[in-house]
């Protein structure tokens, strides 16, 4: 019997994970964890992914055709009333610790929000992986602790507070995390957590994968910035990258006329230098410091193309 009070609504937005989707529901299914249903919202797959997701009878398919991330989690969020909505990417898989857990760090009435970190990659995974892990938003955190957003590959909230504050934005098509913590925790509390981790299957495993993905992921990054009026920080995020791509098509064109190697240096790598020494916790993670700039390189290009993509 489902006990409302701690009652969870687990959303997970799918499209085309045919590769995860399976490995994500059993584990779903097998926390330790009674008062939980899981509801799975397909936005249009042409791959297998709703015949996995019809043999699973413990799971609930809704579909919604187009429409943004956001509105495919507040659909699913709409489903059943409940006191928690746990939303969990459909390429995600959780220990079976994730909603218990999850729910006694909730239970401080400050924290509204919380949300885990994700899996170290194993030894087999490609450079681009390792080190990107390094980098990441939940990288940066050193252990558990209040921040001011979560990624929403795998996040716990309670539903009074996310109504209160009208869910995701389903006009954004990326940053929409972001955007949730941002407006979120100007009357509460998110908490990072490292007690357990989330093992996140569907990350880039290539130089052009990241690319095209820091593309796409900035797509939204100054309409965000427009909604939320994030400051300095939020401002930061538009020009550093615009300014770096800018910066780089001129001297592109000046070194014609034999720029000086020294100012090429600064501008092409110093704001990667100082985005990639940030990131590092270690001394150890020193030896990491040449790849981290090779891909501080090219996140900032695709954030700087971003702006123009559409």
């Amino acid at each position: 019997m489902i006990d409302l009070e701690k009652y969870i609504l687990v959303v997970v937005p799918a499209k085309n994970e045919e590769r995860y989707i399976k490995c994500c529901l059993d584990a779903v299914l097998c926390q330790d964890y009674s008062s939980f249903n899981v509801v799975v919202v397909d936005n249009g797959s042409v791959d297998k992914t709703v015949k996995i997701v019809k043999q699973i009878p413990e799971v609930v398919l809704l579909k919604k055709k187009d429409g943004t991330i956001s509105s495919l989690r507040n659909f699913g969020a709409k489903y059943a009333s409940s006191k928690y909505i746990a939303f969990l990417d459909g390429d995600s898989v959780p220990p079976s610790s994730w909603l218990k857990t999850g729910i006694e760090v909730i239970q401080d009435e400050k924290v509204s929000c919380v949300g885990f970190s994700a899996s170290r990659p194993d030894a087999r995974a490609c450079w681009v992986v390792k080190t990107w892990a390094l980098m990441s938003s939940s990288a940066k955190h050193n252990r558990s602790c209040y921040v001011h957003w979560l990624s929403s590959f795998n996040l716990i909230i309670e539903r009074k507070a996310f109504e209160k504050i009208g869910g995701f934005d389903e006009s954004l098509e990326t940053c929409e995390d972001y955007d949730l913590g941002l407006r979120l925790s100007k009357f509460s509390r998110l908490f990072f957590s490292d007690s357990l981790s989330v093992e996140h299957l569907g990350v880039v495993s290539s130089l052009r994968e990241f690319f095209q993905k820091e593309l796409w992921r900035g797509k939204s990054n100054f309409q965000q910035l427009k909604i939320s009026r994030d400051g300095l920080v939020g401002l930061l995020g538009v020009i550093v990258p615009f300014c770096y791509l800018v910066f780089s098509i001129m001297l592109i064109v000046i070194s014609f006329w034999n720029l000086q190697v020294l100012l090429l240096f600064v501008v092409l790598f110093g704001f990667p230098l100082v985005f990639a020494c940030r990131r590092l916790k270690s001394v150890e993670q020193v030896r990491f410091l040449p790849k981290m700039l090779v891909l501080a390189s090219v996140y900032l290009y695709a954030r700087g193309m971003a702006i123009f993509w559409r």
